[in-house]
């Protein structure tokens, strides 16, 4: 009898621990911060397919694109980078994600190879110390606890307080309980929200007057050695050594310092001395143009960002032997991944509420659609807006409504390969669309699409807004259906939207 109680009781203990365990663990699940989580969950699910990794700051975040690489070439991509990362972040960061792939390319951006700081809460004379350590977060929280998280939050951190809520964060997040929603819930199912651009993020802001500068000595180089440059030769020789093949970039910016120079200049001097490839954005000035790719003067835009993508995959494409997985078995959420960001894009095209940002966005070719301009509009005024609809159609054409007054009109329907372009009064001859016989009429004070011959049912609106500067249809791209009439007013260089424009944005 006495064995037998002393068995339940240890049953009953173990049962507990059990349980116990089982909740603290919930608990730090549900209480941790996401970012970090809802940026990696699809790297954890997809490790062991990856190709190549993009490593480097927040200008590869906004710069590069996985699912479009795999849309476009079939390669499979992660990216890595991480808002204000320095090289040493990126290191680490490249060292951890080894634990997990064995990618066959890495590519590395060199922005900020020109700081010189070992601990990342020190900083640079101490500048920029505690911003440094709370971006290290979306880098670093996503890690397991291993040999690889302990040597890199060591190598970074020199504060031991900083240390431990790096390597057991339910101290730093403890105290979550007001901020939980719903989706930190659904983590404990694997259901949670999550980055649908394997890592990658998208800005929609056009900067139409970027600060552009450029040194006028691009010469310089970074004089000793700094802890940029230590840590990417460092980032070198462990691919050498692991048999990883690596580019160096340095991606676009308008507003260019000395100390990029410097940095770009040394980054392909290592280059050299390593014998790898080194794309310098800096010097390729016809890739983006910065009046229409720029989120800001330092980070992309989606238009950009699709760009710079699609450079680095034609090189890729030409330079390497990478395999083609679109079709492969077992790739599955790639495709939808592709069909996700295409959906994405087309609703991106509907919920604006900045012009220069709509006509960015409809050169995602995602939606078909028609712009019209009306006549004497001062949109034909406005160099920004007036480059940003030469973007849409790499043409010259709209010159001429700037010089006649207009109207100007616009169809573009990619599925059928279809550009109409009309820059002064016309009645052209209707044209095939998805959406059927498209018929435009463009007079001086008056203007209309019809289609299929229904002229009872013009699609753009001559009553209302019959005053608005500029329309928009916006178009599924399978059947031609109109989603979205957009309305715009302009106001000197400053363009609102139709209230009800605004509300069915809104309520989407």
């Amino acid at each position: 009898m006495k064995y037998r109680k002393t068995f339940l009781f240890l049953i009953r203990a173990v049962l507990f621990l059990v349980i116990l365990t089982g909740v603290l663990y919930c608990t730090a699940v549900v209480l941790q911060c996401k970012d970090s989580q809802y940026k990696y969950a699809d790297f954890f699910r997809t490790a062991d397919q990856l190709d190549v990794l993009f490593l480097g700051s927040s200008h590869v975040i906004n710069g590069i694109n996985p699912v479009q690489f795999y849309e476009d070439y079939g390669y499979t991509s992660y990216n890595m980078g991480g808002h204000g990362s320095v090289v040493p972040s990126t290191y680490w960061e490249f060292r951890n994600a080894l634990d997990y792939c064995r990618p066959e390319y890495v590519v590395v951006d060199a922005y900020m190879l020109e700081k010189d700081f070992h601990y990342l809460d020190q900083g640079e004379d101490g500048e920029d110390a505690n911003s440094s350590t709370d971006q290290l977060h979306l880098n670093m929280d996503c890690w397991p606890y291993s040999q690889t998280k302990v040597a890199a939050v060591k190598d970074l951190l020199s504060d031991k307080k900083l240390q431990r809520q790096f390597l057991y964060d339910f101290i730093l997040y403890h105290n979550r309980w007001e901020e939980l929603g719903q989706n930190d819930f659904l983590q404990l199912t694997g259901n949670e929200d999550r980055n649908i651009l394997m890592g990658a993020e998208q800005r929609f802001k056009v900067d139409a007057v970027p600060d552009i500068e450029y040194p006028k000595d691009d010469t310089g180089m970074l004089t000793g050695q700094t802890q940029g440059e230590l840590y990417l030769e460092k980032l070198l020789k462990d691919c050498r050594k692991e048999k990883i093949r690596v580019i160096l970039t340095f991606l676009p910016k308008a507003q260019v310092t000395e100390e990029d120079v410097q940095s770009a200049n040394s980054a392909g001097q290592i280059a050299e001395k390593y014998e790898v490839p080194f794309l310098n954005f800096l010097k390729k000035s016809d890739v983006v143009n910065f009046y229409t790719d720029m989120n800001d003067n330092g980070h992309l835009n989606s238009n950009g960002m699709q760009k710079v993508t699609e450079y680095i995959g034609q090189y890729l494409h030409e330079h390497t032997d990478l395999a083609d997985h679109r079709g492969d078995t077992g790739y599955e959420l790639w495709d939808q991944r592709v069909d996700e960001f295409q959906q994405s894009e087309a609703e991106q095209t509907q919920t604006q509420e900045n012009l220069y940002s709509e006509l960015m966005v409809l050169g995602n070719h995602s939606v078909n659609y028609v712009v019209y301009v009306k006549a004497g509009s001062e949109i034909l005024k406005d160099p920004e807006a007036v480059g940003l609809l030469e973007e849409l159609t790499g043409t010259k054409e709209i010159e001429n409504a700037v010089q006649s007054g207009g109207p100007y009109f616009l169809a573009q329907d990619d599925t059928k390969g279809i550009m109409q372009e009309y820059t002064e009064p016309a009645e052209p001859d209707a044209f095939d669309t998805t959406a059927g016989k498209m018929e435009y009429i463009g007079l001086p004070d008056f203007g209309a699409v019809y289609l299929n011959g229904d002229e009872d049912h013009n699609l753009l609106d001559m009553g209302d807004n019959y005053g608005s500067d500029l329309q928009i249809l916006i178009m599924d791209r399978k059947n031609g259906q109109v989603l979205k009439h957009q309305c715009w007013y302009a106001q000197g260089q400053d363009y609102q939207l139709c209230e009800d424009d605004v509300a069915q944005g809104q309520n989407r």
